[in-house]
């Protein structure tokens, strides 16, 4: 294939049929002014009109073809959407059918499925909690110390058969050596429980010591313990004199047998609970 054109050289354009190389047929042709081509390209005057003709398309398809500008500005956010469809529906839960005092303290729930549970008894109008007292106070001597103490109001057992619970909870450090402590609890003077025992690691023992009304100068006690080798033991009941007409302090002890590095008794919890009858 042949074609007619000028190409330049140092004598002028020079016309003939010497191929087709070139875009345009005529290569004496150039622009007058420079061309900017997208703001990012500029063709200065006297270029060639082929050469400017192919600089001005690839730098159109080199913009055409990148796709990965820089990010644009965030978009203001959209109105909210309409509410959706409600959901279906959960699964039925359970009912009671029932609840029957088994007179005993405990009472039996019967359910909507046939199943039933049976619970501790607490009649709201007959119970009070007085005082749950559960940082930790600890002595290091061989005094006997007040760890915790409680003033039982005057009259709170204003009945026969009233009763309060308390519950006292000791323990000891670990210690590279086996030693001794000793707790105790009264109430107005009279001891309800004493006890020593001996330990080299971190163990506890907890009461739960019953003091019931008799009379307005008179009760009765028992403990329920828990010591450090698992052991539970029930004391007899036993009676003692006290005045209910007046305040009484409950108050938990603690001490060593002996005093030795790193020992020590710690009173955890002191907790008063009252039952009417």
């Amino acid at each position: 294939m042949s074609c007619n054109k000028c190409e330049t050289s140092s004598t002028g354009c020079n016309c003939g049929s010497l191929g087709c190389p070139s875009i345009v047929s005529d290569k004496c042709v150039t622009i007058s002014k420079s061309l900017d081509v997208c703001g990012v390209k500029t063709i200065p005057a006297g270029t060639s009109l082929d050469t400017t003709l192919k600089d001005t398309l690839a730098k159109l398809c080199e913009l055409i073809d990148d796709a990965s500008g820089s990010t644009g500005p965030t978009g203001a956010t959209g109105a909210t959407g309409a509410t959706g469809a409600a959901g279906a529906d959960g699964a039925d839960g359970k009912g009671i059918s029932s609840i029957v005092d088994n007179g005993n303290g405990t009472m039996t729930i019967t359910y909507t499925d046939a199943s039933t549970d049976i619970v501790p008894f607490i009649d709201t109008n007959k119970y009070y909690l007085l005082f749950n007292k559960v940082d930790v106070d600890q002595n290091t001597t061989t005094t006997p110390t007040a760890l915790k103490t409680y003033t039982l109001p005057s009259s709170t057992l204003s009945n026969n058969g009233d009763y309060i619970k308390i519950t006292a909870n000791y323990w000891t450090p670990s210690s590279s050596t086996s030693y001794s402590v000793s707790g105790s609890i009264t109430i107005g003077g009279v001891t309800l429980i004493t006890a020593v025992w001996r330990s080299a690691s971190s163990l506890s023992a907890v009461w739960e010591i019953y003091v019931t009304r008799i009379s307005a100068n008179s009760i009765s006690y028992y403990t329920k313990s828990v010591f450090p080798n698992g052991n539970i033991d029930t004391s007899p009941v036993n009676t003692a004199t006290l005045n209910l007409n007046l305040d009484q302090d409950i108050i938990s002890y603690g001490n060593l047998a002996v005093v030795a590095s790193g020992t020590a008794i710690n009173s955890g919890v002191l907790r008063v609970e009252h039952f009417k009858q």
